[in-house]
């Protein structure tokens, strides 16, 4: 039935019964309002406004027998209950309250513009700290970044503009390196350039011809199709022709899976922001600490509350709250809940809503691909591949370059290796070796960076799982692991102590069920249309009674995360807080507030 909102409701009785018996009290009809208060005025008068539109629209409708289907008037009932909810809450001084689940970095930011708003937040989250897959862990002395570390395009860059302002040092990415064949013998450099620029042109290649040709590519068409056809047509002997197939797995690392498996067709939509790429040096502490500086400071982050549930109405019943139940038991209600949990946890924690999520948009969540990017980091006396005196990049500014000599670089490729004990089970890989001893001042240390992607990471990882950091087992398992690649640096000696690793670390995202049991987000061969699935995603499930978010703006459920950015900002921290000030947007749009101005 077509339910009018309260206000609504108590205007229609006066109005039914007028004028009241015994003539009229002038007195009962003036406003409770300080008529020298504009903005208590200009409120009223709009209420007054709102509410006499809908009452017509009422007195024309009473008698239809349309008023049995429930979407007739629901964008205008819809729109109108949050208006006649935030009203409600200003006579009693208060504010709607909006649940966000997840501390990472959009879900940070989402609680960051909502706060600033006027609205009540809080945030669950079920680990015992924040920023989810943006985290730092220490070893021996040194913060090391477990998830993100790179700012990929540092133009108009919000988290570039965070390390500014938090003084976090950020290196400008040098592609240049030193490449290994695989038997393990350095190539020559002539070599290597050659190689490296027809993949990297072919990876551009491949980019833009996504862009303009989307529409008529084969869905089962991948990255490496293109990069093949470009290498077999390419005037190459054999020898190079090898090595460039083998360069190709390079780019595994980019998409945390195979470039095998990622879609051509959608490639466009894995862009990234404009400008150069750039490693942070100091971490993203304190870019984390930034971001959540004001939801700290309101007391918003409850920390290990794990949510189990999720139950929404349709707003026309009446209803207008969302209930969110955690691992612990506790309930409590809110006006709006944004999801900003990885979507490879969505992938496995689909049940939790109640009632179930739109069809397409499960869909959706599973169509979408979630790779397995990992890190080892090995830590070692003293820097033994560098050069003898070469110094490191120099302190001061924000962003520099790397200041490489000519017997070290940052970057070690070694592809397919063959001496390898995986490589026989797992087939073609490339291992990436980067060195954090050339970072700027105290941000510089002696370790070895190794980037794992599929297969290796999917084969590797998951022998760490119930191995207790830190100790001997866990120590050797990685040992083994890094041990043919460091042993092929410049200047080792095993008889040298310099050259024995003393401690070890590898992130587990894959043995992680609050990351969905991986890192982050790509696009498949498998995907039939990409783009509509990131939609779905965005839009918690298509087009609403009442506006572009169907479970968002009908029920209060919406959604963030880097997962529901494209076409830019897929896989990345940027992405991430994009997402969270469009979440919190959204909300603002739908309260009719102006973002910012505390004005409820």
């Amino acid at each position: 039935m077509y339910q009018l909102n309260l206000q609504l409701q108590r205007i229609n009785d006066k109005m039914e019964n007028w004028p009241p018996t015994g003539g009229v009290d002038s007195s009962a009809t003036k406003p409770a309002i300080d008529l020298d208060d504009e903005r208590q005025v200009t409120k009223q008068c709009l209420q007054i406004c709102e509410d006499a539109k809908l009452y017509l629209e009422s007195l024309a409708c009473r008698d239809s027998p349309l008023l049995d289907q429930p979407a007739l008037g629901s964008s205008a009932i819809l729109q109108q209950s949050r208006q006649t909810r935030l009203w409600e809450l200003e006579e009693q001084g208060m504010a709607p309250q909006i649940c966000i689940v997840g501390a990472g970095i959009s879900g940070l930011q989402c609680a960051d513009a909502l706060i600033r708003s006027g609205f009540r937040v809080t945030v669950f989250e079920g680990r015992d700290r924040i920023g989810g897959r943006v985290h730092q862990e220490q070893l021996c002395g040194h913060w090391l970044d477990m998830g993100a570390n790179w700012i990929h395009g540092i133009t108009r860059n919000p988290i570039t503009k965070f390390a500014s302002a938090t003084g976090t040092k950020l290196v400008l990415h040098e592609p240049e390196s030193i490449v290994y064949d695989a038997n393990g013998y350095k190539l020559p450099r002539n070599v290597v350039d050659k190689c490296e620029e027809l993949i990297e042109d072919a990876m551009e290649g491949a980019e833009e011809y996504s862009k303009q040709y989307s529409d008529t590519i084969n869905a089962k068409t991948s990255v490496m199709d293109f990069i093949m056809q470009e290498i077999q047509s390419a005037c190459l002997d054999d020898e190079s022709r090898v090595i460039c197939e083998q360069m190709a797995h390079m780019h595994n690392d980019e998409f945390a899976d195979p470039i095998a498996s990622q879609s051509l067709k959608h490639l466009y939509l894995q862009d990234g922001a404009d400008g150069a790429e750039a490693f942070v040096a100091s971490t993203h502490k304190r870019i984390v600490q930034m971001i959540a500086q004001l939801a700290t400071n309101a007391g918003a982050i409850q920390l290990n509350h794990r949510v189990t549930t999720i139950c929404s109405t349709f707003r026309e019943s009446g209803q207008r709250e969302v209930v969110v139940t955690t691992a612990s038991g506790k309930t409590q209600s809110f006006d709006e809940v944004v999801v900003t949990c990885p979507l490879g946890w969505l992938k496995h924690n689909k049940t939790i809503f109640s009632p179930s999520l739109p069809a397409p948009m499960a869909e959706a969540i599973d169509n979408i691909g979630y790779g397995a990017l990992e890190k080892v980091f090995v830590k070692f006396p003293a820097a033994f591949w560098e050069r003898k005196g070469a110094q490191p990049a120099s302190r001061g500014g924000a962003v520099r370059g790397r200041k490489k000599s000519r017997d070290g670089y940052s970057f070690w490729h070694f592809l397919c290796p063959e001496y390898h004990p995986l490589t026989k089970k797992i087939g073609p890989w490339t291992q990436m070796v980067f060195s954090l001893s050339g970072l700027p001042g105290d941000d510089a240390h002696p370790t070895l960076l190794f980037y794992l992607s599929p297969p290796c990471s999917r084969s590797f990882i998951p022998t760490l799982k119930n191995v207790t950091p830190h100790t001997a087992t866990y120590d050797e398992l990685l040992r083994a692991f890094a041990e043919p690649f460091y042993s092929r640096l410049p200047n080792y000696d095993a008889r040298q102590v310099n050259c024995h690793p003393v401690a070890f670390l590898a992130t587990q995202w894959q043995n992680d069920a609050m990351a969905g049991y991986g890192s982050y987000s790509n696009v498949r061969v498998t995907q039939v249309d990409a783009k509509a699935d990131f939609d779905l995603i965005r839009s918690g499930g298509g087009q609403g009674e009442s506006g572009n978010n169907l479970i968002g703006c009908d029920r209060g459920v919406w959604f963030a995360g880097e997962h529901t950015t494209p076409p830019f900002g897929i896989g990345t921290t940027t992405g991430a807080w994009a997402s969270g000030n469009r979440a919190a947007r959204d909300i603002i749009e739908a309260y009719r507030v102006k973002q910012g101005s505390r004005a409820l």
